[in-house]
């Protein structure tokens, strides 16, 4: 099985950890690799995971601490890890934008759209052509990973990680829109009545003042176990 092992080298522990899990896989017969990898393992935080989707290949083994989101504590990765690398992945939505034909950014945790001038506007959900519309400052996108994160934080639905759905909910709306189950293989359109900010699982943040459309048809496979929390 090739391996490729990507760690956050702003964490003093990453680089530690990191070369632990090269030497025992590489006792183990595993061929550590820089591409075209079976399983993609990430050592850091679920924010190693944000900022590197673009790079990851195979499978998904995210490692970091206790506190680390979605990760597997890196204590325990150490002692299980022959066990989660055959474990059985678990099936997460990417969610991926547009303007027109050309992607802009991917997000498995989010994709948020917020006013950049910090006032008031008017923002639309549009779904099979039904337009929704209401004042706010903003829009969360999220998966089912991510619905437990800043979509919860502002009345969001929390959603089941197996299911092919994002929820969809208002920044601090001043009128009325409630928060919505919706199919994720189906295109969305968000719009604003101004320049906003569309910000992909938090770090990547690209200022537009046109409509974006938003799908999940790409899915990744995540070696995370069953009865982990969010």
């Amino acid at each position: 099985m090739r391996v490729k092992i990507i760690f956050n080298g702003s964490k003093e522990w990453t680089k530690g950890v990191a070369e632990s899990i090269e030497d025992k896989l590489a006792k183990s017969g595993y061929e550590i690799v820089d591409k075209n990898a079976d399983v993609t393992i990430t050592v850091g935080g679920d924010g190693t995971v944000f900022y590197n989707l673009d790079k990851l290949e195979g499978k998904i083994l995210p490692i970091g601490t206790e506190k680390s989101g979605f990760c597997i504590p890196f204590t325990r990765a150490l002692e299980k890890l022959e066990e989660l690398m055959h474990s059985k992945p678990i099936r997460l939505i990417v969610l991926e934008a547009y303007t027109g034909n050309k992607m802009i950014g991917k997000a498995i945790n989010d994709i948020v759209f917020h006013t950049v001038d910090y006032r008031l506007h008017e923002f639309s959900f549009v779904s099979k052509g039904k337009s929704y519309v209401f004042k706010g400052d903003g829009l969360v996108l999220a998966t089912p990973l991510g619905s437990s994160s800043y979509n919860r934080s502002v009345g969001g639905p929390v959603v089941d990680r197996d299911l092919n759905v994002m929820s969809v909910s208002a920044i601090a709306p001043y009128t009325q829109f409630y928060p919505k189950v919706v199919a994720a293989n189906e295109e969305y359109t968000v719009k604003s009545d101004s320049k906003m900010a569309v910000i992909f699982d938090g770090w990547k943040v690209i200022e537009l003042d046109k409509p974006v459309s938003v799908t999940a048809k790409e899915k990744i496979d995540m070696l995370i176990p069953k009865r982990c929390k969010f």
